[in-house]
């Protein structure tokens, strides 16, 4: 076997394959860098839905202690005899604020369950 090697021809080829992989390589590296990217938003996503979650917990465990403490100034004010509605409006206030950042907070989460595609 008499075949004569073509060096150039061989070095046009590996030089071609190599640019060829070396784009392959550079797609990838994008599409990796675009399924990281997203990943991180949507953990950024579940972080807050879960510290509004959090936050929800928290304000019922204080709207639960400010049921008993108006059970208890009621019961108390109704034994002494100095039961007035003045007296209570700043509990009823106090719970309408804690209402309200409840519902705010639900709200919160319903807006980032949306934007993840999620259904109610």
């Amino acid at each position: 076997m008499n075949e004569k090697i073509n060096l150039k021809e061989i070095q046009a080829k590996v030089t071609n394959a190599l640019k060829q992989t070396s784009k392959h390589l550079e797609g990838f590296g994008r599409e990796t860098k675009d399924i990281v990217k997203r990943g991180e938003n949507e953990f950024i996503k579940i972080s807050k839905m879960g510290k509004a979650q959090l936050e929800i917990l928290a304000l019922g465990v204080k709207k639960e202690q400010l049921y008993r403490q108006i059970g208890m100034k009621v019961w108390q004010l109704s034994a002494q005899g100095k039961l007035t509605t003045k007296r209570l409006k700043s509990f009823c206030k106090e719970l309408s604020d804690i209402n309200n950042k409840v519902k705010n907070k639900k709200m919160v989460i319903g807006k980032a369950f949306k934007k993840r595609g999620g259904k109610k």
